[in-house]
């Protein structure tokens, strides 16, 4: 089946919370009112309503790994070296990839592209990527170039930890309980309630940010970006549209797309 671009929902459809995978990584839904949300895939743990979720942390044996074989221009299917961290069939699926030369500085070659499937691969082992695009590769790959992947953003996401260094990129706001290893959906733009823990009220107008206060823990909530030593570290999530006191949940603009 194929998707559109925006899937145009109504109220209600973005508490979703299903078993079984029902639409791509990060399909986009847009209601009625201008409310964006995507599409995702839950990790281990129930999301918290209120909370930032991110995608899977950046892992530095998904990058600058070896192509296997001379690939031309058109070539849909690529045969790739597998860094030490297991992959599962289909695990990359709507996640993307990109080549370049091993040389310095390197020459890229093509785009990112968007990838349709994978084999399962071991460690160091040889295995597949299948590219969703029919016109494939648009630059010839050769047996010394490079290759880098990642999962698509909104697969297998995790609470962001504003009591730490960032880790990926947020992904959205939860807004219902979506148990572990459920789909379900994200939101990323528009009126949305985010807990607020900054020690101090949120005031209508200021950009909210993390992280809440010195000493944050991994659970708390987000806060005025004035109150913040690392505003420059990460992006601001949205614009408080109304007086929130300490520990309550305010109404954010979210702004993550």
């Amino acid at each position: 089946m194929q998707f559109p671009n925006v899937v145009y929902g109504s109220e209600g459809q973005q508490y979703l919370n299903s078993a079984t995978k029902g639409m791509p990584y990060g399909q986009k839904m847009e209601l009625e009112d201008g409310r964006v949300f995507r599409y995702c895939l839950n990790d281990s743990t129930a999301t918290v309503v209120g909370s930032i979720y991110q995608a899977v942390a950046g892992d530095a044996e998904f990058d600058d790994e070896a192509v296997q074989a001379i690939r031309a221009i058109g070539a849909t299917t690529v045969s790739l070296t597998n860094g030490t961290t297991a992959l599962a069939k289909d695990e990359l699926q709507n996640g993307y990839i990109l080549f370049y030369t091993s040389g310095s500085p390197s020459t890229l070659k093509g785009g990112a592209y968007l990838i349709k499937s994978n084999q399962v691969a071991a460690n160091g082992a040889t295995y597949k990527v299948d590219l969703k695009s029919p016109e494939g590769l648009v630059v010839a790959i050769a047996d010394t170039d490079k290759y880098s992947v990642i999962h698509n953003l909104w697969y297998k996401v995790t609470l962001f930890d504003v009591s730490a260094a960032p880790t990926a990129r947020m992904t959205g706001a939860a807004v219902r309980i979506i148990t572990a290893s459920y789909y379900g959906f994200l939101q990323t733009r528009g009126i949305c309630e985010i807990l607020v823990d900054d020690g101090a009220a949120l005031d209508p107008g200021d950009t909210c940010t993390w992280p809440a206060a010195a000493g944050a823990s991994s659970g708390d909530g987000f806060g005025d970006n004035s109150v913040s030593s690392n505003d420059g570290d990460v992006e601001d999530i949205g614009v408080n549209i109304n007086i929130a006191s300490v520990d309550d949940g305010a109404f954010v603009f979210l702004k993550l797309e």
